[in-house]
């Protein structure tokens, strides 16, 4: 039993100097660092991706109120009737889509 067993104990030595193994404990960690690092990555690019979209969403809010005070003025000035004082551009709240295909709704 202890020759068997001296035998199995070589046989998995030789086994762990095989090159896919013996450097088994480098590529692990160079696999996790890779991991790591990439995730890292797309946390980093999800937060500018909110914040861009955050700021363009703002940009088209700010630039739409220009838009309907532009539209209110021409429209006192040009209509003469008494049953509309004045008309807008709206966007629905609910975006239609979602991620990279968001639109807005007027």
């Amino acid at each position: 039993k202890i020759s068997e067993m001296q035998r199995s104990v070589k046989e998995i030595q030789m086994e762990l100097q095989t090159p896919k193994l013996k450097n088994a404990a480098r590529d692990y960690l160079q696999a996790a660092v890779k991991h790591s690092t990439r995730k890292m990555a797309i946390d980093d690019l999800n937060k500018y991706y909110i914040g861009l979209d955050f700021a363009i969403m703002r940009f088209h809010k700010d630039k739409m109120k220009v838009v309907n005070s532009i539209i209110r003025e021409i429209w006192r000035q040009t209509y003469r009737g008494n049953d509309i004082d004045y008309i807008e551009i709206k966007t629905d709240d609910g975006e239609v889509g979602g991620g990279a295909d968001k639109r807005k709704s007027y």
